[in-house]
Formats: C-alpha cells, sequence, structure tokens
C-alpha cells in the first residue's frame, strides 16, 4: 500500500513538472480574424508573448496554412516594418508584443484563408523551416483567419486632441491628430484648419498629407505629426478651432473646440473647465452650472428636512442667489 502511495505521489510530481516546462511557452490563443481585405493590400495584427522561465529565452515564430506566405514578424520597437525576424529573445517572466503584417497578393481569388501563428522554443543552433522539427508540447498556435475580397471599404474616425486651451501669446497652437483607419484600404487624408475670432475668420489653409509620412495602412491607428498655428500678432482672447478632414477630395469629418490667446492668471482652472465641456469651455461652464444646481437642490431638500448646515448655510443661501 505504502508502495502505491509513493508511486502515485511519483507520478503526480512529474506530472506537475511537465505541466511547468509546456506552460514555459505563452501566447493569447484568441483566434485572429480579419475581414474584407483586398488582394495586394496589408493587413496588420499584435501577437503577445508570454516567457513565464525564470531565465531569458528564444522564442521561433512561423505561419502554417494557407497564410503561411503572407505572414512576416517584426518586433514591437521596427514601427517602420523594415526588419522581419523569425526568432525573438524574451526577457525572464515577461510579456512580449510581435507585430505581424499579412500581405496579399494581387491574385488572391476572394475568399475565406486559414492558418496558424506559432510560437515555439528555439534551440540554440541555427533554425531551419524545411528541417526544423519542434515537439508539440513546445509550441502553441493561434489561428487567423482572413477574408480576401474586391469590395473598397472607406471608413475613417480622426481624433484631434489640443496640447493646451490656453495657448500662451507667441507660442503655437499644437494639435495631436490619430487616425482610425476601419476600412480596407490605406489612406493619406488632408486637413483643413481655420481659426474663427468674433464670428471672422481669422486663418485658414489646408494641411496636405505629408509625404514623408507612411499612409494610415488599413485596420490599423496611426498618429501623424501635429498642425500648429502661429498665434504671433493675434490678439488675445476667446477663439475657436474648427478642423475637417478631406478624403479624396470629400469632408468626411469635422470638429471644433474653443481654446484661449494670452496670459491668464486662471489658466490651470480654464483648462479644466474646458476638459469637463469636452474641449468646449461654453459647455464646461453649462455642466457647472448643472452642478451647482444640484447641489443647491439637494441643500433645499436636507434643509426642508431639518438638517442644520451651520456655517454651511451662508455657502447654501449665496448658491441658491446664483439660479
Amino acid at each position: 500500500m505504502n508502495k502505491l502511495k509513493i508511486i502515485l505521489i511519483t507520478i503526480i510530481f512529474l506530472s506537475f513538472i511537465s505541466a511547468q516546462t509546456v506552460f514555459a511557452i505563452g501566447q493569447i490563443t484568441e483566434p485572429i480574424i480579419i475581414k474584407d481585405v483586398l488582394r495586394g493590400q496589408e493587413a496588420l495584427t499584435t501577437i503577445t508573448l508570454l516567457n513565464s522561465e525564470q531565465k531569458e529565452v528564444k522564442y521561433g515564430l512561423r505561419a502554417e496554412g494557407q497564410i503561411a506566405d503572407w505572414a512576416v514578424f517584426f518586433s514591437a520597437d521596427d514601427t517602420n516594418f523594415e526588419n522581419p525576424i523569425t526568432e525573438i529573445k524574451m526577457p525572464a517572466d515577461q510579456y512580449t508584443n510581435v507585430n505581424v503584417r499579412f500581405k496579399i497578393p494581387d491574385d488572391t481569388p476572394n475568399g475565406e484563408y486559414a492558418g496558424e501563428l506559432l510560437v515555439f522554443l528555439a534551440s540554440n543552433r541555427e533554425l531551419k523551416s524545411e528541417e526544423t522539427s519542434v515537439n508539440v508540447s513546445q509550441q502553441i498556435g493561434r489561428d487567423v483567419t482572413i477574408t480576401v475580397t474586391d469590395k473598397e471599404i472607406v471608413k475613417l474616425q480622426a481624433s484631434f486632441i489640443p496640447l493646451t486651451y490656453d495657448v500662451q501669446q507667441g507660442k503655437p497652437l499644437k494639435i495631436r491628430v490619430l487616425y482610425d483607419n476601419q476600412g480596407n484600404v490605406a489612406v493619406k487624408p488632408d486637413l483643413q484648419l481655420k481659426i474663427i475670432k468674433n464670428s471672422q475668420t481669422v486663418y485658414n489653409a489646408i494641411f496636405p498629407y505629408s509625404e514623408s509620412e507612411e499612409a494610415v495602412r488599413a485596420y490599423t491607428n496611426r498618429e501623424v505629426s501635429p498642425i500648429e498655428w502661429q498665434t504671433t500678432g493675434q490678439e488675445n482672447g476667446n477663439y475657436t478651432a474648427e478642423l475637417k478632414v478631406i478624403l479624396n477630395g470629400q469632408e468626411i469629418q469635422s470638429y471644433s473646440f474653443k481654446f484661449l490667446i494670452g496670459h491668464f492668471q486662471n489658466s490651470m482652472w480654464i483648462a479644466a473647465v474646458s476638459f469637463l465641456g469636452g474641449g468646449n469651455l461654453a459647455v464646461g461652464w453649462f455642466v457647472i452650472a448643472g452642478m451647482l444646481l444640484v447641489l443647491a437642490i439637494t441643500f433645499d431638500i436636507l434643509r426642508k428636512n431639518g438638517v442644520n448646515f451651520s456655517k454651511g448655510k451662508l455657502i447654501f443661501n449665496n448658491i441658491r442667489r446664483l439660479f
């Protein structure tokens, strides 16, 4: 009986050790599904790898199935996709992202194509794609399905983020521009910026998409160079910035926000009010007014129920006078 117990304990222990070896390689295994990719175009995705070992290891990377020849791997810091990789060093007990670019051949028929992205434990010797044999327990795959079409889908969403809503005289108004390309074609949109003060246009210009900028690839996010407007010589006061996204000669999106030029002692508060209004100063003040109204009503209800505010009563009366 004791011998049986010892054998069972040994089996469990060895199984545990084996399980640790299997799960040393980690990869998110949720299937990758990419729809409506044009033939001749590219699609990008990111896979996240995990090394649960307490030492640095090397992972090999490859694709199999119908998409095997379409996939190329790049390190996360290679944002220009210039240096393909087939393996990557994984720091101990760390996650690492790897970018994968799928290039669809020009002669690919419409349809659905399946394959798998494999991550495996690479040996110290040089890897040869045709000769390398990897134990199943030392690799993890992630299913990929790509649907190829010949129908163009143009769908672009832009986000604009002013670096500040309170611009000092002589300093430029800077606006970050982020694109979310939800279509299946790469795009190079232009931007129109109009600056208005007291219902008068003081600046109006179109910023063509920079030739030095890479196009916004299909199904990707990209931040491009910020646009600027110089405030030198402009009067202090309130201004409105109006932005339009222009693609193929057509306006596809517009956005506006309020900002100030000059030195303001309460610039921090002004920025906070603008933030409450989603970048619109007037809406921000409206939100604050609504909050004060709710506060006044709450005080009134509490007072009628016999709550004694003592020193707070004076504040309550002042708030009521505002309304």
